[in-house]
């Protein structure tokens, strides 16, 4: 069975960009109607709908602020970038959204969106590193679907740093719930959130939520079924409040803390 997928509202998007970096929403531009028709010539299937709202906000020009900063995918830079003789992955199933800038890397691969999981609105994002000694690589799983990527690389990264204060928790499901107790467990995690009164920021999806309590305050609930786990980050200047939501998380027993990296 497919994954049901949310719509983005990309007007919120835009006022959370423009709320926490003013005036770059003005430098950020969408690829014009002549280039998206080009795209979808050259695409033999139907672009999902949030993959098309991406271009048309963010898939003319950067604005200097790169969404995927390791990618070409800009729509020109696709058209003019994009593998004519494909290798190692079908077009008709992985559709190609991200072209890597170097190989010259650790981990190179290209971003695909898995249209054998995908409906009109979505897909899940994948990586896969073309290569013609290798026919018959695997793709592997980025994200569970353009949106939930997009709420990280897009929101997540607007979030002033280093803050003074974070915490991560973490609670791990059941192998033997049967793909149950992760949904449930971020469920319960956004649920406690906003009791606590975060308000989300930015579209959410059922694997992807971020909000932010007072001005400088933020959670990003995630949900990861390869990982059976879902997951609690939280920033913010105030050490207060973080302390504050990480103990009631905790004496209810949905999660526990794990460290965090330094920036």
């Amino acid at each position: 069975m497919l994954a049901s997928y949310v719509p983005i509202d990309w007007q919120k998007f835009l006022s959370f960009l423009e709320d926490r970096r003013p005036g770059l929403p003005n430098k950020i531009h969408g690829a014009s109607p002549a280039d998206l028709e080009a795209l979808r010539r050259r695409s033999p299937v139907p672009l999902p709908e949030n993959y098309l709202g991406f271009l048309r906000h963010f898939g003319g020009e950067d604005g200097g602020f790169r969404v995927f900063p390791r990618h070409f995918y800009l729509v020109r830079e696709l058209l003019h970038e994009v593998i004519q003789d494909p290798l190692g992955w079908d077009p008709s199933r992985c559709l190609l959204i991200g072209i890597m800038e170097s190989r010259d890397c650790e981990d190179p691969h290209d971003l695909f969106l898995d249209l054998s999981q995908a409906d009109a609105t979505d897909a899940p994002l994948v990586g896969l590193d073309p290569d013609p000694e290798e026919p018959n690589a695997e793709c592997f799983p980025i994200a569970p679907s353009l949106a939930d990527r997009l709420i990280i690389q897009i929101a997540w990264r607007l979030v002033d740093r280093p803050k003074k204060a974070k915490a991560r928790l973490v609670a791990f499901g059941n192998p033997s719930s049967k793909g149950t107790a992760v949904p449930h467990l971020y469920r319960e995690l956004v649920s406690v959130a906003e009791k606590l009164g975060f308000v989300a920021c930015v579209s959410a999806t059922s694997n992807t939520w971020m909000g932010r309590q007072g001005r400088e305050t933020f959670a990003l609930i995630h949900a990861s079924q390869e990982c059976d786990l879902a997951a609690m980050d939280l920033c913010g200047d105030d050490p207060i409040p973080i302390a504050q939501v990480r103990e009631v998380v905790e004496d209810l027993g949905l999660a526990e803390p794990m460290s965090v990296l330094p920036d």
